[in-house]
């Protein structure tokens, strides 16, 4: 008879004895019932986790943190220049042709293929060609390829990794295709002297996708530019030969009018240094957080579940045939879908401990990360530990 349910799995499997013999004698066709549940909720309680980091990015003393490291990062090493960096970044966006995305399919009216590439470093960083459906990266210096169902990036030891575009849901068409249409709109801008300057005639605007009648991007490099036009008053930026201006940041402009303080909606060109291109951090990080938890979140959920109990049972496996062999030695006698369920239950303490201490160790620094393979060795310990305790198990019933 059964002595333990689900809610004991999650902590007897980290070293009761009692719990793998139960295991073995009373749980026939429920091990990976099992394992599915724990995977289940596992990913629920690293939703709620993200979902609570994600929020605390909203917090002012997160956002500092956040600035923080990246400042760390851009000064390290002396040599990042944010005026460059911008003419560089606009110079690599400015390449990229009109993309849309309509039935799962990658279309663009411009003529193909196109080569993104670095000017800064010469980088080949992505070919586009929506003319076509199979590509590959052998044999080219690219870093990514772009087709009409498919993108195929270089992931570690030069091996290709492969997203197709009809994996994609309606909603997420959308999301991507909202990007793309700022992507394709953006002229290309560029810093000199300390004055900004396009290469369209101005003012240029980038209206709304769904309301053209809205301006959301205003690019107006006349002398006499106004960001407080009437016709600017919706624009979420508006950038002149010496500002850029935010002026719907109502979540960082909280400053008394009386103050002397610098407004953090707007941006002198000539001072634009790696302080104020943080800013950005404080501008989008609220749209982001909620992208973050309304969209992107759910849909992680749903396929983090899924793949990482393909994990689990792939784990489970290696784990069995360990099993196998371990018994062997041990010269005791178990079939082997007894070993499996026993490997379905000797990995929980790896699929519980694996994703949360992943988590934690990114959220907070003075955790060790632990690799997958250090933990892959406790799994070998505890297939041993059940198999241990179930041929004491025998030999203690069968000696009586």
């Amino acid at each position: 008879m059964r002595q333990y349910n689900f809610f004991h799995s999650l902590f007897l499997c980290f070293g009761s004895s009692n719990f793998y013999i139960d295991a073995k004698e009373n749980r026939k066709g429920t091990g990976f019932l099992n394992l599915f549940g724990v995977v289940i909720f596992i990913n629920l309680i690293c939703y709620f986790i993200i979902s609570g980091f994600i929020s605390d990015l909203n917090k002012p003393e997160k956002a500092k943190e956040i600035k923080d490291h990246i400042a760390y990062f851009l000064d390290k090493d002396g040599l990042f220049d944010a005026k460059e960096q911008i003419n560089r970044g606009f110079d690599i966006l400015h390449q990229f042709p009109e993309i849309t995305i309509e039935n799962n399919t990658i279309l663009s009216p411009d003529k193909m293929p196109v080569d993104i590439i670095d000017p800064q470093t010469n980088t080949m960083l992505m070919k586009i060609d929506t003319s076509i459906d199979l590509a590959t990266l052998q044999d080219t210096e690219f870093l990514s390829y772009l087709t009409r169902s498919r993108l195929i990036a270089k992931g570690k030891k030069e091996n290709e990794q492969v997203f197709y575009i009809e994996n994609f849901d309606e909603k997420d068409e959308q999301i991507i295709n909202g990007y793309l249409y700022y992507l394709s709109k953006l002229p290309k801008l560029s810093i000199k002297d300390n004055l900004a300057s396009i290469d369209k005639e101005s003012p240029y605007i980038i209206y709304n996708q769904n309301k053209r009648n809205r301006p959301d991007i205003v690019f107006d490099m006349s002398d006499d530019a106004n960001p407080n036009s009437i016709i600017y008053k919706d624009a979420y930026v508006i950038v002149t030969k010496t500002h850029i201006y935010f002026p719907q940041n109502e979540h960082i402009n909280q400053k008394s009018e009386s103050t002397n303080e610098d407004n953090d909606n707007i941006i002198e060109i000539k001072n634009i240094n790696n302080e104020n291109m943080l800013k950005i951090i404080d501008i989008f990080m609220p749209e982001f957080t909620k992208i973050m938890k309304e969209q992107i979140l759910p849909s992680l959920l749903l396929f983090g579940t899924v793949f990482y109990f393909g994990m689990a049972l792939i784990v489970s496996l290696a784990t069995s045939l360990i099993g196998v062999i371990i018994c062997r030695f041990l010269h005791y006698k178990i079939d082997y879908d007894e070993i499996l369920r026993l490997s379905s239950f000797a990995v929980l303490p790896f699929i519980i401990v694996y994703p949360i201490f992943l988590i934690l160790s990114f959220t907070h620094k003075e955790l060790i990360f632990l690799p997958p393979n250090v933990l892959f060795i406790m799994c070998l310990g505890y297939i041993s530990m059940a198999i241990l305790a179930n041929r004491n198990n025998t030999t203690t019933a069968n000696t009586q």
